[in-house]
């Protein structure tokens, strides 16, 4: 087979895509080292000339001898997702087909491609999934990572309300959120910026300074007025679900939560799969816990991740602050986190030394660290307030033998189907009262590991993916060529 994946981000750039980034680079390690597919990588929206405005492609070198890599540089759109919410209208646009001409060339001068596997539209106009019409026997798989089809954002969180969102109020409510994000003043620091200070402008977008690029910036950050406009937020979420059920073969949900999500949105079910991803670290997966708690000594809980409100940071050190001293000075707390080091949370953290056993904060972390630094910990606490998808740090933790108490929220608290480590999403109450179970029941812990479920392994997702590539009848898709009426 000929596959060809996409992501906006270069799998090969370090630290860039976030977790999608990291599946990717490791679905193409895992197709080079187990099967004989030949693999071919695109992205877009990240790089833009200095010379030349029209889009084009360009193969970029590395040391990946299995997997040629192409960008389209110049793209109609900017990636990531967030940096379009402001002029859908060009994302939307059905009348520009220069992108999706461009996209038909390069596949042709392949020879064309057995399978396109979207791991997301972002960087891409909506109207490249028209692809279908021109390659009709090209399967198109989309992964779905996050929630772009539906909100601007990616993320389905309401930044008006600090609460996930659900209800757009047919677009009304789209504004104002996203206004809250980037306004207007921000939006022209990164036009002025545009090109000459590229960690202002965005951090993964590279530019040159020349003559002509901040006029092109601005175009392209165009920011229109009024952004409160519903209209155009309406007709984003209802072209992309459009588009994506007359043109997706399958639709690959990273957690059963996305798939409900996806569906109740429109998505067509028969065509959604849930597709648990596969991991490094699955390879070494532990079926019990190596640190195994007793009420003889202090319960060591553990926070992985960033200092940042959607993943439940802020909400973990309310719920802290709330618990009932019973129970406090049984705890150690480690919060392990990019940003601890704010002024104002150590503030926070101090006041709450004298309450626990103790809280040790550390300001982020690498892996080759976490074994260290998780050597101790007897429970994950992943209190996301978002739909998170499934979040590596849920991965990591289990595999590493540690629980987790995973919010109602997104995929994470699927990782065990015990209702011992599962509490209402944004619920301090139901948090605490978990916890406070949890130290008054030791042997609750087993439950954790007797309904864990099986993290699948890169070569076990791989080959799960090829059954989807080569399945030739559990698609029902809507698409009809008008040449073959086929």
């Amino acid at each position: 087979m000929k596959i060809l994946f996409y992501n906006w981000a270069n799998f090969n750039s370090n630290n860039v895509g976030g977790g999608v980034g990291v599946y990717q680079k490791n679905i193409i390690d895992a197709f080079a080292k187990y099967t004989d597919d030949k693999v071919y990588f695109l992205f877009s929206g990240e790089i833009y000339s200095p010379t030349s405005k029209k889009p084009y492609v360009k193969k970029i070198k590395h040391q990946y001898p299995n997997c040629q890599t192409y960008a389209i540089v110049n793209s109609t759109v900017i990636a990531p997702a967030w940096f379009t919410f402001h002029n859908l209208s060009n994302y939307l646009s059905e009348t520009d087909s220069t992108m999706l001409d461009l996209l038909t060339n390069f596949i042709k001068s392949k020879g064309g491609f057995d399978i396109l596997h979207l791991n997301n539209l972002e960087g891409m106009p909506l109207n490249i999934l028209k692809i279908k019409e021109r390659f009709p026997e090209m399967k198109i798989v989309f992964s779905l990572h996050n929630y772009m089809p539906f909100c601007p954002l990616v993320n389905l969180f309401d930044f008006s309300e600090h609460k996930i969102c659900e209800d757009y109020h047919n677009g009304c409510q789209c504004g104002f959120c996203c206004n809250v994000v980037i306004n207007k003043k921000n939006f022209k620091s990164k036009i002025k910026n545009f090109g000459r200070d590229i960690s202002i402008v965005h951090s993964w977008l590279k530019v040159f300074h020349k003559k002509g690029i901040k006029r092109r910036a601005k175009k392209l950050l165009r920011y229109d007025e009024p952004i409160r406009q519903s209209e155009i937020f309406q007709q984003y979420r209802q072209k992309n679900i459009e588009y994506i059920n007359k043109y997706v073969d399958v639709i690959l949900s990273v957690s059963q939560r996305v798939k409900d999500i996806a569906t109740h949105y429109g998505i067509d079910p028969k065509r959604n799969y849930v597709s648990y991803i596969g991991t490094k670290v699955a390879d070494t997966q532990l079926e019990r816990s190596l640190n195994t708690y007793n009420d003889t000594k202090p319960l060591t809980i553990a926070y992985l991740g960033y200092v940042r409100e959607d993943k439940g940071f802020f909400f973990l050190l309310k719920a802290l602050e709330e618990l009932s001293e019973k129970y406090t000075k049984k705890i150690r707390v480690k919060l392990i986190a990019r940003g601890i080091n704010n002024p104002f949370i150590q503030e926070r953290l101090k006041k709450l030394k004298d309450k626990f056993y103790d809280i040790i904060d550390v300001n982020g972390y690498t892996h080759n660290k976490l074994p260290e630094l998780l050597s101790d910990a007897h429970l994950g606490i992943v209190p996301v307030i978002w739909e998170d998808n499934l979040p590596q740090v849920a991965i990591e933790l289990v595999s590493m033998g540690i629980p987790i108490l995973a919010s109602s929220a997104g995929g994470p608290s699927e990782l065990s189907s015990s209702s011992y480590f599962k509490f209402k999403v944004a619920s301090v109450e139901d948090f605490n009262k978990k916890l406070a179970y949890l130290l008054d029941n030791p042997k609750a812990f087993d439950d954790f590991w007797d309904k864990k479920k099986h993290l699948p392994t890169l070569k076990e997702h791989i080959n799960e993916l090829k059954q989807f590539y080569k399945a030739e009848n559990i698609f029902s898709n809507y698409y009809v060529n008008p040449d073959t009426g086929k």
